[in-house]
């Protein structure tokens, strides 16, 4: 079920979306601190990871266990 990228054209396509997907939040971030205060947008970016983690489990039935 996975990707064929023995074209290059297509690794090439590939790649660019993957730097479009990586560019797209740190353009979002920056755009949210020349609105906002540091003080309030670092709190908002960095509960993202936590929202992932409660999503998952709701909607995904992913268990999380602590690390020791």
């Amino acid at each position: 079920m996975g990707l064929a990228l023995g074209d290059s054209s297509a690794k090439l396509g590939v790649s660019r979306l993957v730097g479009a997907g990586h560019r797209r939040p740190w353009l979002c971030y920056f755009r949210a601190l020349q609105a906002g205060p540091a003080s309030r947008v670092a709190p908002v970016d960095k509960l993202s990871v936590a929202l992932v983690v409660v999503l998952g489990a709701l909607f995904l039935g992913e268990k999380s266990t602590p690390r020791p």
